[in-house]
């Protein structure tokens, strides 16, 4: 929980560690203490914690712990030749509020959860009871795939399958609506973008073809053959010879070319890819609430949930309306962990740091980066409880800035290639919106010169969303950042990190500067902050 500055006013930190070791509960403290009917017996010795901040990304190893507990009564060399093993052990690491020497009723706050690792123990000099370990993060890795090892074609679920063309190949799964977009002069446009695979040659002329490993929203879809013709065809459901569900058409009726038909076209070739636009409709229906799985937000959990990895519901929930601003759409036809999949493909294209809290799995909302009016949580005066400790660190090169941003987008299966492009760059001559330039851009070239990048998606076919995507990779790398370290009072332990925030210190010249936090530890006193500056005209004004 995140505490007032009223609550942490005058009041003292008291850090409890929870370890289970063996089926053994050890309660460890930095001083004795009875809370919610457990008594702490108070030999948490030194310890380092660290909160660490990527800002954008996958750090799903900010937190640190190592430390060094007493486990009285025991000889730690003599039970380890007893083959009682501590590495491995699960423990939970947090604190709370005791003022005018009373403990104060409220939830303690977690600050990580782990397993023991690297136990250094026996030393000579010390005392036969001590240990130093660490306490790290459950590795957040999973080999679940995307798609399941029983959903691909073969004899065992589509015995009369063409063997050419579909032989081998995995039950597509398709998400959003994949192949709608606008182009140029904001007409809609359906490409074909898709795989449908010849699953059935049936006696009676009828011909199917998978188009999806699950059930779908869409009612009809557009289909393209390898010879350029098109039909409109209603989607069926069946099921295979395993009795897994699936979405499929029957090009029969529509006198498209197909394996094994003699031409009834003016093309003589026999077509050897079939393709779908989605022109009716999306596939997989979103589980978090109406129409087809598209939100960015909901691919996210959506995708952490099949890859067995713990999910903090409430989080996601908090930052969907902001996250599913952003449209996602597309196939996975490949086998592919989901927890790599959503790491390379959606995760890059979000404001977000993915985090591992208590209750799982994450998302930190980049503020500074996401949001055009931002809006600080704390003011904070430096000086005497904030007193800066480190010189100012610049930590981007300026060949590593971006102020000129193409996005690839809307791609054609196809083809193999991308129908869109969105732009946001100083060196635009015409607006428009597909085009443009901004403050930010503009700035940022000025000063370090012309910088370029391009970004291909393949899983973005919303003008909007190219847009947004654009615009944040502008904002979050057009200016070098900035690190400050301040030694800071207790009351500064609510904040957390990626929190905005104002800061005055005549010593910086800053007056009102916006900064966010990046990083957060506690040196048995006081909390050490690292305060990051975006060196953005924009949104700082400069001293005077």
């Amino acid at each position: 929980m995140r505490y007032s500055t009223n609550q942490l006013s005058g009041a003292r930190l008291i850090f409890l560690l929870d370890i289970n070791w063996d089926g053994q509960l050890w309660y460890f403290s930095s001083e004795p203490v009875e809370f919610e009917g457990v008594q702490y017996i108070g030999t948490l010795g030194e310890f380092e914690y660290n909160q660490t901040s990527q800002i954008l990304g996958v750090n799903v190893e900010a937190n640190s712990l190592q430390v060094q507990v007493a486990f009285i009564g025991l000889d730690m060399v003599k039970e380890w030749r007893k083959g009682r093993i501590l590495e491995g052990s699960t423990g939970t690491f947090s604190y709370i509020l005791e003022k005018d020497g009373q403990i104060q009723d409220l939830e303690k706050t977690t600050l990580l959860e782990g397993l023991v690792q690297l136990p250094i123990f026996g030393d000579p000099e010390e005392p036969p009871e001590l240990c130093t370990f660490t306490l790290e993060r459950q590795p957040y890795e999973s080999s679940r795939e995307m798609i399941p090892g029983s959903q691909v074609i073969d004899k065992t679920t589509f015995p009369n399958h063409d063997q050419d063309t579909a032989g081998g190949k995995l039950y597509p799964i398709v998400f959003g609506t994949p192949g709608v977009t606008i182009d140029d002069k904001g007409n809609q446009v359906f490409l074909f973008s898709t795989p449908a695979y010849h699953i059935k040659k049936d006696p009676n002329k009828h011909e199917y073809f998978i188009i999806a490993g699950h059930e779908v929203q869409a009612d009809q879809v557009r289909v393209r053959d390898g010879a350029n013709q098109e039909a409109t065809v209603p989607v069926l459901q069946g099921f295979d010879q395993k009795g897994q569900v699936y979405s499929y058409i029957d090009l029969y009726p529509t006198g498209l070319n197909y394996p094994g038909n003699t031409s009834i076209s003016s093309h003589a070739q026999t077509p050897k890819e079939f393709w779908i636009s989605w022109i009716s409709g999306g596939g997989l229906s979103n589980p978090y609430g109406d129409g087809p799985l598209t939100g960015g937000a909901d691919i996210c959990r959506w995708s952490l949930t099949k890859a067995g990895i713990p999910v903090d519901y409430g989080a996601w929930d908090n930052m969907a309306s902001i996250l599913n601003q952003y449209k996602f759409d597309g196939y996975i036809n490949e086998a592919v962990e989901a927890w790599s999949w959503v790491k390379d493909n959606i995760i890059p294209y979000l404001p977000i740091e993915i985090t591992a809290g208590a209750k799982g799995i994450k998302p930190v909302l980049a503020q500074i980066f996401a949001n055009t009016y931002t809006q600080p949580i704390f003011r904070i005066q430096g000086g005497v409880g904030f007193s800066r400790i480190s010189p100012i660190q610049t930590i981007e090169e300026t060949g590593d800035l971006t102020n000129s941003i193409q996005v690839l987008y809307a791609k054609q299966g196809q083809e193999n290639k991308y129908a869109m492009s969105v732009k946001i760059s100083p060196t635009v001559k015409e607006e428009g919106d597909a085009e443009r330039s901004d403050l930010f851009s503009s700035i940022s070239q000025n000063r370090y010169g012309l910088q370029e990048s391009t970004v291909e998606t393949d899983y973005v076919y919303s003008r909007s969303t190219a847009t947004r995507i654009a615009a944040h990779i502008i904002k979050s790398k057009c200016f070098p950042k900035r690190i400050i370290e301040f030694q800071a009072d207790i009351v500064f332990g609510t904040l957390e990190i990626g929190d905005l925030v104002h800061l005055t210190d005549p010593a910086l010249y800053m007056d009102n500067s916006l900064c966010f936090v990046i990083s957060k530890a506690w040196n048995q006193t006081s909390w050490l902050i690292q305060l990051a500056i975006v060196d953005n005209p924009i949104l700082q004004e400069r001293y005077i």
